[in-house]
């Protein structure tokens, strides 16, 4: 059931007392604005790249209803769309929440505040082919000989989802992500560390 909080109503006494009839109440669609950032981890056990997908309540007063937290992230190689992968959002991706009760799915959002979603992208993609194996031209660190190195690769990043179910899908604007991708993981203790996505570009 929608909370009050979420869809407030005029009182019927308010109805009866005015001569004209007052517009229908229409219940908030669009609500959040969405945004996507990215970190490149390059790591013992986690050479990758998280997707961060942030709603932002918009609207003037607080939402809170069950969640539905239906939606959907693609990360795409630009030079070859046909490397496309695809990771679908729900409850189980969601980061953080400051008001979420993940045994009902109530979730509460005030004006201003946000809940965010994570995705880690592992370069494989929906056909289950690795890109570092079929999809990116490496090439011997000149810096250390034990890692190769990427060319320097777009990646075409989009997502969106409903957040209730009586709101309005939301979407992010399109994030393009350049990245040189090191593999394998080399200590820094043996190698120079790797301190960003485009770190290592040569």
């Amino acid at each position: 059931m929608i909370k009050r909080a979420f869809f407030p109503t005029v009182g019927v006494f308010l109805l009866l007392a005015c001569e004209e009839q007052l517009p229908a109440y229409e219940d908030p669609r669009n609500v959040f604005s969405v945004t996507i950032h990215a970190d490149y981890m390059y790591r013992i056990g986690d050479n990758s790249v998280h997707f961060y997908l942030t709603f932002v309540n918009k609207y003037d007063e607080t939402l809170a209803d069950t969640a539905r937290m239906d939606g959907s992230l693609t990360v795409t190689l630009a030079r070859d769309p046909s490397f496309v992968r695809t990771f679908t959002l729900t409850p189980a991706q969601l980061y953080f929440a400051r008001s979420y009760d993940s045994g009902t799915r109530e979730l509460r959002v005030d004006p201003g505040d946000s809940i965010v979603f994570r995705v880690r992208y592992d370069f494989i993609d929906d056909q289950g082919r690795m890109l570092l194996n079929e999809g990116l031209k490496m090439n011997e660190d000149k810096d250390c000989g034990l890692r190769m190195v990427s060319d320097r690769e777009l990646f075409v990043v989009k997502g969106g989802a409903i957040i209730f179910s009586r709101t309005l899908r939301s979407d992010s604007e399109t994030l393009g992500y350049p990245i040189c991708i090191v593999n394998p993981f080399i200590s820094n203790k043996v190698c120079e560390d790797v301190n960003g996505p485009l770190d290592m570009c040569q």
